[in-house]
């Protein structure tokens, strides 16, 4: 199964419901049963987040707008990926029941900071190395910071391998 919030659409939520549609795959759609009219599975999650709205805060102020807690109840086995802002909200959806989140500050600044090292001369294996652990420090503080939050243990593949496990 694949769950789509049709609320984080620029074009609304039909376009997320038809894509699903259109993939072939079963999906569960998560938004406003009103707008989703001729769509099935639809869970109604009629409230969302706008794009210029600080996410801890939202999601702390709307807390049945998160489609990760809705899935986590329907399935709590199932792989959650999710894009973060930064690392606060991707600390809280670490807390919260996400798989994995990538914070896209983060994500871009390392993506720089690699292009930047290669396009100065600096050989590309060890740059793409070091960027790596750097990543996985981040990810490692992130599900850390989750876990004294409540998060007692993270259902990350990768955390798991970087623990060792």
């Amino acid at each position: 199964m694949i769950a789509l919030d049709a609320n984080g659409a620029d074009r609304g939520p039909a376009t997320v419901a038809e894509g699903g549609r259109l993939s072939g795959t079963d999906v569960t759609l998560f938004g406003p049963v009103g707008e989703l009219a001729g769509y099935s599975p639809v869970v109604d999650a009629p409230v969302s987040i706008a794009n210029d709205e600080e996410p801890v805060r939202a999601v702390r102020n709307k807390p049945e707008s998160s489609i990760v807690q809705a899935v986590r109840s329907e399935r709590p086995d199932l792989l959650i990926v999710s894009r973060a802002r930064d690392a606060v909200h991707a600390r809280h959806l670490y807390a919260v029941g996400v798989t994995d989140a990538v914070p896209e500050t983060i994500e871009a600044s390392l993506q720089l900071s690699e292009a930047a090292l290669v396009g100065l001369g600096l050989p590309a294996g060890p740059v793409i190395a070091s960027i790596h652990e750097k990543r996985d420090e981040f990810r490692r503080e992130l599900q850390e910071a989750a876990g004294r939050a409540g998060l007692a243990q993270t259902r990350s593949i990768r955390a798991k391998t970087l623990r060792g496990a």
